[in-house]
């Protein structure tokens, strides 16, 4: 029974592990938001961005689980269109009142195998803008429910400081 159990491990360990796999690392733009990491020196490797998972807030649905994943960004020429657009710019106070959409972006970056997440929330506005900000997911933005007065009381919970300025809205 001993050496089945070490056998099965064995082939475990080994059969599932392949040093062949490398990740494919995608070019940086000016200050891109988000970065994790910096450029490789020596022994030191930067964490890759290898993925965005795109969630909505929606009050169109009221009764389902928010956010909803709406999108997986995997594509390296996708992801590097929503690094160009998320680019730091000037910090503003938005009115949360002008508010339309509502999104959570979350980074997934790789680093020697382990990875590392960043999270921003993005703003479509009713006038034809978008702002992002960074922030730390937390168990109370998420929801079971997301009616109107949830999603009033959500908005708030964000706070209208500190947002940064989108040119070019995401293609979402």
């Amino acid at each position: 029974m001993k050496k089945l159990i070490i056998i099965t491990a064995l082939v475990f360990v080994f059969g599932c592990s392949s040093s062949d796999e490398k990740p494919s690392v995608v070019p940086k733009e000016n200050e891109s938001l988000p970065s994790k990491g910096s450029e490789k020196t020596g022994e030191t490797e930067s964490a890759v961005l290898k993925m965005i998972n795109v969630s909505l807030y929606s009050t169109k649905h009221p009764e389902k689980a928010q956010p909803m994943l709406i999108k997986v960004v995997s594509q390296p020429d996708e992801i590097k269109l929503y690094n160009k657009i998320l680019k730091k710019n000037g910090t503003t106070e938005i009115a949360l009142t002008n508010i339309s959409e509502v999104y959570y972006l979350q980074f997934e970056y790789v680093k020697s195998g382990v990875s590392e997440y960043k999270d921003i929330f993005y703003v479509k506005g009713s006038e034809n803008n978008a702002f992002y900000k960074e922030f730390k997911m937390k168990p109370e933005f998420n929801f079971d429910k997301f009616d109107q007065q949830t999603r009033e009381i959500f908005i708030q919970s964000i706070g209208n400081k500190d947002w940064y300025v989108v040119i070019d809205q995401l293609p979402i």
